[in-house]
């Protein structure tokens, strides 16, 4: 039976789930030529590395590669005799100053240096400007959803590809499905968490501070610095078939300021409530309550739906501060 392939079985029992998904990446990648090429093609955005025709090159492909005596990268790629070596992530941070400790590795061990992660994580500039860092043209770093094409399309009749593919959808890493679903199914929670992706981005962009990574399809967010907003919580199974943005104020006296704000510019659904917080007890929040139907009426794609979700939330958010950012 596929559905529970040998690589997820292997994953829910590993000491170390990167590195045994490191291992199985590898594998799959060693087993097909072109799953391969493709990998290297999203990686190098395009067809060549150093010179080399990545189709027609000897690659070969060494994991938990030592550099130097203090340094071990996950993956390095020696293509027709130039290396590139790989960081992989799946939930986990950067250790302190790892991406530049491989970069001064460069040109005496590797030719270039690429990072890969399940979330959109935070890049010393020194490393994003530094020329031997392979980055894609929208972000930072590449992430393991830009992967999913590679095995997305294999046969569910067995092999690594299929496998690999499974484990990908395992940790989440495939696109989201456009449609919703019912939220007190798993599935479509978590399916649900991919959808905030630009939402995070906007966010983070604009000096809040980063949430938590999550496969979940809550969101917490907390501005670094604000007169009137606390925190934000993001909910999309509150109540069936709605959003529900709860706002937290920075002071008893903001609650009714945000929901004045709110009413009068947006004539959006809102609901006074009470919530527990941990340190202050129970404080008074306020509740933006917006049908999905309302939000993403026209979408018709996953990406169609990741940006009126994102343009929604900002604008509320925008609104119960006082600010714009657009």
């Amino acid at each position: 039976m596929v559905k529970e392939s040998f690589f997820v079985r292997l994953s829910k029992n590993a000491e170390s789930e990167e590195n045994l998904f490191t291992e199985c990446l590898a594998e799959t990648l060693r087993a097909s030529q072109s799953a391969c090429h493709d990998f290297l093609r999203i990686v190098c955005g395009g067809s060549k590395f150093c010179g080399s025709d990545i189709e027609s090159a000897n690659i070969a492909i060494t994991t938990q590669v030592c550099l130097g005596e203090d340094s071990r990268i996950d993956m390095v790629f020696d293509i027709g005799g130039a290396k590139l070596g790989i960081e992989n992530k799946l939930y986990s941070s950067e250790g302190e100053g790892q991406l530049g400790k491989y970069l001064s590795y460069v040109p005496s061990e590797l030719n270039f240096v690429a990072y890969i992660t399940a979330y959109e994580a935070e890049i010393n500039k020194i490393v994003i400007d530094d020329e031997h860092y392979l980055k894609p043209k929208y972000r930072n770093h590449h992430m393991w959803g830009d992967f999913y094409k590679v095995f997305g399309n294999s046969s569910s009749s067995g092999g690594l590809q299929t496998y690999m593919k499974l484990l990908f959808e395992h940790y989440g890493f495939d696109p989201p499905d456009p449609k919703i679903g019912d939220m007190d199914i798993p599935k479509n929670k978590k399916n649900f968490a991919k959808f905030w992706s630009l939402t995070k981005q906007r966010f983070e962009k604009r000096g809040w501070q980063k949430p938590n990574p999550s496969r979940w399809c809550e969101l917490y967010i907390s501005p670094s610095k604000s007169d009137v907003l606390d925190d934000i919580w993001l909910n999309p199974w509150r109540i069936p078939n709605n959003l529900t943005i709860r706002i937290y104020p920075k002071t008893p006296d903001c609650l009714a300021l945000i929901e004045m704000k709110l009413k009068s510019e947006l004539g959006v659904s809102i609901q006074r409530s009470l919530s527990v917080d941990k340190e202050r007890g129970k404080i008074g929040v306020v509740d933006v309550i917006t049908p999905f139907k309302t939000i993403i009426s026209d979408a018709k794609t996953a990406e169609d739906i990741q940006v009126k979700l994102a343009d929604h939330v900002c604008r509320v958010i925008d609104v119960a501060e006082g600010k714009n950012y657009l």
